[in-house]
C-alpha cells in the first residue's frame, strides 16, 4: 500500500498581532489516496468496512478520501532577510468533515470505474499541524487523535499522519 496526501486552503482570514505574529483560520480541501497493491475491491454500502478479492489485475486501485478541511493558524515568522524572504513557523489544530470516499480503478476488463461511498471513513476529523519554511517553500507535519475510520474493528487504532513538502505561504 502506497498513500500520498494533497491540500490546498483557498480562503484565509486573519490578524496580525504584529510583524512576527499573526493568528488566521482557513478553509481548503484535503485528499488522501491510498494505492491498493492487490486486486480487491473495498465494497460499498457495507456495515463495516469490507473488500472482495478479484481476479481482475487493475492497472489503478485507489482507495481515497476527500476532506473540506479548516485549520486555525499560530503563525511566528522572522525578519526578513537581505534576500527579502523570512523563515515561518506555522502551528496549530485541525479539523476536516469528510465529503466523501472513493474507489478509482483502471482495468482491461472494465475500463476505468469510480465507486463513491463513505466506505466508514470518519465523519469529523480533528488534529494537529506544523509548517517550517523559509520563503514560499517549506516542510508540513498533520496528525489527527481519532481513528481513520468510524465503525470498523478492524480498522481500530488507525491514525491518519501526514508529513511532506509545503509551498507558498
Amino acid at each position: 500500500m502506497e498513500t500520498s496526501n494533497v491540500g490546498f486552503d483557498v480562503i484565509q482570514f486573519g490578524y496580525r498581532f504584529s510583524s512576527s505574529f499573526k493568528i488566521y483560520v482557513a478553509g481548503g480541501f484535503d485528499w488522501t489516496h491510498i494505492r491498493l497493491r492487490d486486486n480487491i475491491t473495498i465494497l460499498r454500502n457495507q456495515p463495516v468496512l469490507t473488500y472482495q478479492t478479484d481476479n481482475i489485475n487493475y492497472s489503478k486501485n485507489r482507495f481515497s478520501s476527500s476532506y473540506l478541511r479548516i485549520p486555525l493558524g499560530f503563525d511566528f515568522r522572522t525578519h526578513e532577510d537581505a534576500s527579502g524572504r523570512r523563515f515561518h513557523f506555522v502551528a496549530g489544530p485541525d479539523i476536516g468533515i469528510l465529503l466523501n470516499g472513493r474507489v478509482k480503478q483502471i482495468s482491461e476488463e472494465n475500463g476505468k470505474q469510480k465507486f463513491n461511498d463513505d466506505y466508514h471513513y470518519t465523519k469529523l476529523r480533528y488534529g494537529m499541524y506544523a509548517r517550517v519554511g523559509y520563503g514560499f517553500m517549506g516542510i508540513f507535519a498533520k496528525y489527527y487523535f481519532n481513528d481513520m475510520f468510524e465503525n470498523s474493528p478492524a480498522q481500530e487504532g488507525l491514525k491518519n499522519f501526514s508529513f511532506g513538502l509545503s509551498v507558498g505561504w
